[in-house]
């Protein structure tokens, strides 16, 4: 994604629909993808999950060449894995919460004890495969 949005960003995005091999393939996915999610969600996310993988796919293939980028074909491509991105939340960032912040800032130290019974265990196991 942080590759794509560079590329829209320096050379611009159109809205413009163009009919291409890409395009083509590109709505053929989330065509596949909206009629999973109108089935049961059991059954549905290993189907949408697919979708989204060969949007990603066609993509991939067109990143590839570098030397020809179409940017209305990839804005196209952007465009499907966000609005995939809204219904299954695959970029989704975890809020920290106050109190994980407040864990980080700490200085949180283990135990001399605890290091020894870790570094004990590590040199059991290291023993214990090298034999």
């Amino acid at each position: 994604m942080v590759k794509l949005e560079e590329i829209i960003s320096i050379e611009g995005d159109s809205n413009d629909e163009m009919e291409s091999p890409f395009c083509s393939e590109v709505e053929k996915y989330m065509q596949h993808f909206e009629l999973a999610f109108l089935d049961d969600l059991s059954t549905c996310m290993p189907r949408a999950a697919a979708s989204l993988f060969g949007v990603v796919k066609v993509a991939e293939k067109e990143l590839k060449k570098e030397d020809n980028l179409d940017v209305t074909e990839l804005a196209l491509m952007k465009r499907a894995i966000e609005q995939i991105d809204k219904v299954c939340g695959i970029f989704y960032k975890v809020p920290i919460s106050v109190v994980e912040s407040e864990i980080e800032k700490s200085d949180v130290s283990v135990p001399d004890d605890v290091m020894k019974l870790v570094k004990a265990r590590a040199d059991a196991k290291e023993t214990k495969g090298g034999t």
